[in-house]
């Protein structure tokens, strides 16, 4: 039996709490991804890890033609406003449009040398409740 699935990437994902890793900063209040030991709004060392919101806006979209492999195109890319308010890219399961509700979703992206999942994110349209 293979072990848990895990990040492809342990400074970008949680894997538990599931999500997306960045830090709070205790000087300026901001919050930014991915996690990192200095704010990049104020330069402060003192931050808090945390894990984002799953849920965000698109505010953006594109359609990616050429990736290197093992990706495939064609693929949506999409900027996210999170509910925390940190902006970032990522790519989309289906077809959001601007202003979709959306939420970040882990997924088995491949495998490593030993056969193991490794997950990364993307995000999922939502339908709101």
């Amino acid at each position: 039996m293979n072990p848990a699935p895990k990040p492809l990437r342990a400074d970008v994902l949680s894997a538990d709490p599931p999500g997306l890793k960045g830090i709070d900063c205790g000087q300026c209040h901001q919050r930014s991804f991915p996690a990192r030991q200095n704010c990049p709004f104020c330069g402060s060392d003192a931050v808090e890890d945390v894990v984002l919101s799953p849920r965000g806006t698109v505010a953006s979209w594109t359609v990616v033609h050429q990736a290197p492999p093992p990706l495939v195109t064609p693929y949506r890319l999409v900027t996210v406003d999170l509910e925390d308010g940190v902006r970032l890219l990522g790519a989309a399961a289906g077809a959001p449009q601007i202003d979709s509700a959306v939420e970040v979703e882990l997924f088995e992206m491949r495998t490593d040398h030993d056969g193991d999942p490794l997950w990364w994110y993307r995000f999922r349209e939502v339908t709101p409740a």
